[in-house]
């Protein structure tokens, strides 16, 4: 049986630490201070490349990120890395193959953008600690912009925006009432992404406050007033798959091998059963306005067929092919990587994210904490990334998505520097004076611990931001 004591100097039980106090390093700052650059609703440009708080710290943050990566400090670089990596390389390829050299700026900027956000998370979350402080900012985010929210819910008016817009360029107000209250953005582009951002850490916040109602209900209360401000299906659709699968495991004692068979079983019953198919259905009922699930179920089909039509190479920033009636947003973000980047591309991000997702279920923890923690993260992504097929992101969001990503492979990778251990969160596998249980049983590395750490286009108009009224 496992022990719960615990040796009080910083050890390593046959390479497997359950949790650090501290990271070696440290991150804390930085992971606050991009949380709150997502808030500033600024976009001020400079050589005509727009630079959003956000986007600057990146940009600025990115080479000593992939520096730290390879130097070995925050664990071996992992297949999703190097799948990232690969990723936001052929996107680069992408624009200058498409538009030339004059789009090498903006492609390195938006590159910058999507493996800073992801190597962000990936190299400053190295522990169960960094994690939950991360949630506690997300959470603190959340609170500052509760009034500013309810304000413009009622008032249609962006307070910060008109308070920055004195002095710079700043975020719009473009989004239409709806139900005769205002869909709220606070410092978003779009309510969509608001609405986004505050549904998708719903599973986080339950698991990691299960069994302390008093504070979880408070913390539930406010991120869900926040995500139904958005009035958004992707917000509603987004706390809703976190709550089934809630439901799921709570009732069936976590049979998760089980949701994914009859998953599996109703999709593939629903593409042979049905004229729709599964993705039309999903479309149909997963949105507030029958009109736009009208328009989605047009841009689904002609948007699939442009990546027919341009399957290596994709379109870049080129309109795609569609009746005049059909407007130019795309609302479904693995649609419009296909588009953009053709099949290379979506296939190198749905492999990183599959890769990920994997090693993240996959490992052994013995500490069942760290696998409460677990859980609520991967209820969380997959929240996340069933969502996005409903709806496109970009700018500040995209940046946080990626984050989030990166933000999970602390459970898979294991430091080869770890650094001081929390006493308060670990069990000590030999303790029973046996084999680990996490031990690789065959293959290479036999007896080894599973590494787990704390720590055809036509046209020459560009593609429009894919934004929508959803």
């Amino acid at each position: 049986m496992m022990s719960a004591n615990v040796d009080p100097t910083p050890r390593q039980a046959n390479g497997f630490v359950a949790d650090v106090g501290q990271s070696p390093g440290g991150g804390g700052a930085f992971v606050a201070i991009f949380i709150l650059s997502l808030l500033i609703p600024i976009r001020p440009e400079i050589g005509g490349i727009r630079l959003d708080p956000y986007r600057a710290l990146l940009i600025l943050a990115v080479i000593p990120f992939v520096a730290k990566l390879f130097s070995g400090k925050v664990g071996r670089v992992s297949s999703t890395d190097w799948l990232m990596i690969i990723f936001v390389v052929w996107t680069i390829f992408i624009y200058f193959f498409h538009h030339g050299a004059g789009k090498i700026p903006y492609a390195l900027v938006t590159g910058a953008e999507l493996l800073g956000g992801y190597l962000a998370g990936r190299v400053l979350i190295r522990s169960a600690s960094d994690y939950r402080r991360f949630v506690r900012y997300f959470m603190i985010a959340l609170l500052v912009m509760f009034p500013l929210a309810v304000f413009e819910l009622n008032t249609f008016r962006m307070p910060l925006a008109e308070l920055f817009g004195k002095f710079t360029t700043v975020i719009p107000k473009v989004m239409d009432p709806r139900f005769g209250l205002s869909r709220v953005q606070v410092s978003f582009p779009h309510a969509i992404h608001f609405g986004f951002f505050c549904s998708s850490m719903l599973a986080n916040i339950y698991y990691l406050h299960k069994g302390r109602v008093l504070r979880m209900l408070p913390l539930m209360t406010l991120l869900l007033s926040m995500a139904f401000m958005s009035l958004s299906s992707a917000a509603f659709l987004s706390v809703l798959l976190q709550v089934l699968i809630i439901a799921w495991g709570a009732i069936t004692g976590a049979r998760w091998w089980l949701l994914v068979i009859l998953t599996a079983i109703v999709y593939v019953a629903l593409e042979f059963l049905s004229n729709r198919g599964p993705i039309i259905i999903l479309i149909e009922t997963m949105t507030l306005n029958p009109q736009t699930a009208w328009w989605r179920v047009h841009i689904w089909n002609y948007g699939t067929q442009s990546v027919m039509n341009n399957p290596l190479f994709g379109i870049g920033l080129f309109d795609w092919v569609r009746p005049v009636w059909l407007a130019g947003t795309v609302d479904n973000y693995w649609l419009v990587i296909a588009m953009r980047f053709g099949f290379p591309g979506i296939v190198l991000l749905l492999w990183a994210m599959g890769a990920h997702i994997h090693r993240v279920l996959s490992v052994k923890i013995p500490d069942e904490e760290l696998r409460t923690l677990r859980l609520g993260y991967a209820v969380s992504l997959v929240g996340i990334l069933f969502t996005l097929a409903t709806v496109h992101i970009w700018d500040a969001m995209n940046a946080f998505i990626m984050f989030y990503i990166g933000a999970g492979a602390f459970l898979y990778i294991n430091p080869s520097n770890e650094a001081a251990v929390d006493e308060n969160h670990i069990s000590d596998p030999q303790s029973d004076g046996g084999t680990p249980p996490f031990a690789r049983k065959s293959g290479t590395g036999r007896g080894q611990p599973l590494p787990y750490s704390r720590s055809a286009y036509q046209g020459r108009a560009r593609l429009p931001p894919p934004e929508s009224n959803e």
